[in-house]
């Protein structure tokens, strides 16, 4: 029973209370939190009165238009939302579930720095190809070109070089 908090059911305990590293929210009911991130034209990102199911990590996804400025876990930012209305928006999870704090033990990797377009080929044999836009299929065979193309021309050039000299 845990009727002062929140159960974690995974862990099969109760959280009382909630701490914010790199945040002065110790020891908290509920998370209140701007995050100094300008989000044009609503001001800076805000965490509103959240109460999370479990600890973890809040992700704002990809998305170049949103990105910093949209949190996949949509109850975190609108705390008095219609659950119909949270349920059709934001990231879900693998039964269309709207997707909560991300845990720790959750993280399977992290992105590392890479050729973006080198990305499209992970993607193609995992069988999610279809997620990645034209421009990037483009860009990759223009890569390719490229990387395939200048070592010839330099070899052609210092090759025909050399046998004007002998």
């Amino acid at each position: 029973n845990c009727s002062e908090g929140v159960l974690d059911k995974l862990e099969n305990i109760c959280i009382l209370t909630w701490n914010v590293p790199g945040t002065n929210l110790v020891n908290v009911n509920e998370i209140n939190l701007t995050i100094d991130y300008s989000c044009t034209p609503h001001g800076n990102l805000t965490i509103n009165r959240w109460v999370p199911n479990h600890e973890g990590y809040l992700t704002t996804g990809d998305n170049p238009s949103t990105n910093g400025c949209t949190i996949d876990q949509l109850r975190a930012t609108s705390p008095d939302a219609e659950d119909d209305y949270i349920r059709s928006r934001g990231l879900k999870d693998e039964n269309g579930n709207p997707v909560t704090a991300v845990r720790g033990d959750w993280i399977i990797g992290v992105a590392s720095s890479e050729i973006p377009w080198v990305g499209a080929i992970k993607l193609f044999f995992s069988g999610t190809s279809s997620f990645v836009s034209g421009q990037t299929w483009n860009n990759l065979l223009s890569l390719i070109a490229i990387v395939v193309i200048v070592p010839m021309v330099f070899d052609l050039y210092f090759y025909s070089n050399n046998e004007e000299e002998e």
